[in-house]
């Protein structure tokens, strides 16, 4: 099984993000683009896991969620990772004390399981696409302002499998922040 820790979104911010992705697709040759359902910022990548780590994974997202209260974080810019001559297009967030603590404690507990720590600064960012090939720079592109909060009151356990060729990230546990 492959899993990630996360945090998910209502409905509603998933379709605001799927209003700003619709301007990128406009103004891209091509690309592989995020479905609305998978709109998520990863709070640690962890990969393939037998059941007994996944077990010690649900257990330490509880403990992590039990010692953190609910939280607000809000969209900042449009940014991209270069990968040759295509790029991953994404949307960052305001920086977060908050945020960064939850991460930080995950990263700190994992490792006590034997999950190695990332070795990247955190970036926290919500991925619209990979591969894209832009035709306009993103900076031309008349994005649509987002102006509602993210609310994050849980932490979420999810996998990522292929369906039918499709890449789904599916959610497998919830820990509410108290």
């Amino acid at each position: 099984m492959r899993v990630f820790i996360a945090i998910d979104f209502t409905n509603e911010i998933k379709e605001q993000l799927v209003e700003i992705q619709r301007y990128l697709k406009n103004g891209s040759k091509k690309g592989s683009f995020t479905h609305k359902e998978n709109f998520h910022v990863t709070l640690k990548f962890i990969g393939d896991v037998t059941p007994e780590q996944l077990q010690s994974i649900k257990n330490t997202v509880g403990i992590v969620a039990q010692q953190n209260d609910p939280f607000e974080l809000a969209f900042s810019n449009i940014g991209s990772f270069p990968r040759g001559n295509k790029s991953i297009q994404w949307i960052g967030l305001e920086h977060s004390s908050a945020l960064h603590h939850v991460q930080s404690q995950l990263e700190d507990e994992l490792e006590k399981y034997g999950f190695a720590k990332e070795n990247r600064p955190y970036k926290p960012h919500i991925t619209f696409g990979r591969e894209v090939v832009m035709e306009t720079s993103i900076q031309s592109l008349q994005l649509p302002t987002i102006i509602d909060k993210i609310y994050v009151d849980s932490l979420v356990v999810m996998e990522s499998t292929r369906v039918n060729g499709k890449l789904t990230y599916s959610p497998i546990h919830y820990s509410s922040l108290t």
